[in-house]
């Protein structure tokens, strides 16, 4: 008996693409000659608090320092506090489908800020661990 191949890095591409299909479909770019622009495959997400659309934010004066908390983003990090396993082990091998399309921005664009973004480390104020 022969031993098979293990096909899981071609399964897992024809996902890829097949899910980059269903998205060009739900936003009918499908059967279009059209090409997506920049966000244009995010999906709306109703209950994320949007200025002007579902959120009235007051005046900056105005807002209560009990509310605060209301019109303030929460960036939460990985609970190991190291996402290891999402660094490429080829870079030079990955191919993005939708670079820049959906939640993501594009490739040049990520490079420019990085090369501009100075990292800043902050002392932990915790002192329980």
């Amino acid at each position: 008996m022969a031993p098979t191949q293990d096909h899981y890095r071609e399964l897992m591409r024809v996902a890829r693409q097949w899910h980059q299909c269903k998205l060009y479909k739900w936003y009918g770019f499908a059967h279009d000659s059209q090409e997506p622009s920049q966000g244009e495959l995010a999906l709306f997400c109703p209950a994320c608090p949007q200025p002007g659309i579902n959120l009235d934010l007051p005046d900056g004066d105005d807002i209560d320092d009990s509310l605060a908390w209301m019109y303030s983003r929460t960036v939460v990090m990985d609970g190991n506090f190291k996402a290891e396993h999402l660094h490429p082990v080829n870079p030079a091998d990955e191919v993005s489908l939708m670079d820049g399309l959906g939640f993501m921005v594009s490739d040049p664009t990520y490079k420019w800020h990085l090369a501009l973004a100075q990292e800043t480390i902050q002392r932990s104020e915790c002192n329980n661990h």
